[in-house]
């Protein structure tokens, strides 16, 4: 089974309120205490988890831009990714690949 876990959380002291390790895997299932979270339950009354499933990864407008601009340049090169200027503000971005 390939490993799944996204986040753990895991206390450094023993403590009957807060418990020792919390893990949230890949596919939005919390565990807490290495049993499976449920709302229902009186033990985590307190506790409040919502987990958003997305499969999908977004990737930026820029990074996108990057990536056309590394595969259309030579090694060395150096390359304006980015070039904005208005009335108060310039800002350029120059990448080496």
């Amino acid at each position: 089974m390939a490993n799944k876990n996204w986040i753990i959380i895991t206390g450094k002291k023993k403590n009957k309120k807060i418990p020792s390790s919390i893990r949230i895997t890949t596919d939005g299932k919390v565990y807490i205490d290495a049993k499976p979270f449920n709302d229902n339950n009186p033990e985590y009354r307190n506790f409040s988890v919502s987990v958003e499933n997305n499969t999908e990864m977004n990737m930026g407008e820029e990074t996108k831009r990057l990536l056309e601009l590394q595969k259309l340049s030579h090694p060395g090169e150096r390359v304006i990714a980015k070039n904005i200027s208005d009335g108060n503000r310039k800002e350029q971005t120059t990448v080496k690949f």
